[in-house]
């Protein structure tokens, strides 16, 4: 009886032993899993926000790309004013000759 007794309480104790290492180990993992969850929604953020930063290059770039081509643009339009402009002009002298000579009636080279 007495030795049945000790088997009893040895097989309790390791009973007991298991218990709380089977409980100390599903902290452990339930501590892995938050770290893990935080570590993920860490690296979830840092790649969203190289994305952000990307997606801001890329943006800039156009911008200073679309902004040449809009410089370029205003100096062709600018220089095609500037030969029209020439052009008015020696128009205009030419007409004004023309129209001295018929108020006139005569040449006036």
């Amino acid at each position: 009886m007495r030795k049945r007794k000790e088997e009893m309480e040895g097989l309790e104790k390791m009973i007991e032993q298991y218990e709380s290492r089977a409980e100390e180990d599903a902290k452990q993992i339930e501590e892995s899993m938050v770290l893990a969850r935080k570590e993920g929604f860490q690296e979830k953020e840092a790649l969203k926000q190289e994305g952000v930063e990307e997606e801001k290059s890329i943006l800039s770039e156009a911008m200073a790309k679309a902004g040449n081509k809009v410089q370029e643009a205003k100096k062709e339009i600018d220089a095609k004013v500037e030969e029209v402009r020439k052009e008015l002009e020696a128009q205009v002298a030419t007409f004004s000759a023309q129209l001295v000579e018929k108020i006139l009636g005569r040449s006036i080279q």
